[in-house]
């Protein structure tokens, strides 16, 4: 049984749809700004539940659009061309399309499948490819514990990271330029957010916030417990109430807090 694969089943990822707009509508609208007046043809590469790629359609009646992923459970709300397809293996001729994109993809992806995912996109890419990925992640920080194996492994499936540095030389091998790098989605976060957490919330680091353990198999998952965030899974909890919960919230009021763009979208040319 293949548990990382049935991971991305879950429709709980794939169905919140106003929550995958709220949450994508920056990088795609960066997307669009990306989109060059000579593209005639675009593929959606592990294009999820197809949030960019109906918001595509419906903004170019007139680009040619494909998309594929590899989850069922995604495709089922995609209203443009598709595929059942993996990204290291794609089922499309050389340089096939004008543009590529990929969201929320190669962060996901393990050796090997990573480096021949980078050269099928290059490879079925005619002149151009956008790429959008979490801005500089401390991937770690989203780890949870799988109570039956005991594994610890990012929440959301991400097994690397990516900075500008990285994301300027990502397609050089195969003759693309990075014309243009954008960051946004805003996040705030407290000084010593971990420490912070360890104090007030220490509950929440023993939940298991993954609706499998791509291991094992472990699953505990109930419905309401996720929402559709565009990969990055998170538990709903519940208001806490009384007045150890009203005190946990002077600390909020005054401690420092930084800020940060969560995403990253690149433009490259050949």
């Amino acid at each position: 049984m293949n548990y990382e694969k049935q991971y991305y089943e879950y429709d709980g990822f794939w169905s919140d749809y106003e929550t995958s707009y709220k949450n994508n509508i920056e990088k795609i609208n960066i997307s669009f700004e990306f989109i060059q007046p000579d593209v005639k043809t675009i593929l959606d590469a592990a294009c999820g539940n197809g949030i960019f790629t109906n918001m595509l359609i419906e903004k170019y009646p007139d680009l040619k659009v494909v998309a594929f992923d590899r989850s069922e459970a995604a495709l089922k709300y995609v209203k443009a061309e598709k595929f059942i397809a993996e990204i290291n293996q794609m089922p499309f001729k050389d340089a096939q399309f004008d543009c590529v994109v990929a969201h929320d993809v190669i962060e996901h992806l393990p050796v090997g499948v990573y480096e021949q995912a980078l050269k099928e996109i290059a490879r079925v890419a005619k002149k151009y490819i956008i790429i959008g990925v979490p801005n500089d992640e401390k991937v770690l920080d989203r780890s949870t514990q799988c109570p039956s194996c005991k594994a610890i492994f990012n929440y959301d499936l991400h097994m690397r990271s990516f900075s500008k540095e990285k994301m300027n030389d990502l397609f050089s091998a195969y003759g693309f330029k990075c014309k243009q790098i954008r960051t946004c989605d805003k996040n705030t976060f407290f000084i010593g957010h971990k420490w912070y957490v360890n104090i007030f919330y220490s509950e929440q680091k023993k939940e298991f916030k993954a609706p499998i353990c791509p291991i094992c198999g472990y699953s505990e998952v109930a419905p309401e417990r996720f929402s559709n965030v565009g990969h990055r899974a998170i538990v709903n909890n519940k208001t806490a109430t009384g007045l150890f919960a009203k005190l946990k919230q002077i600390p909020k009021a005054i401690w420092p807090k930084r800020s940060f763009d969560y995403e990253m979208v690149a433009l490259f040319e050949k």
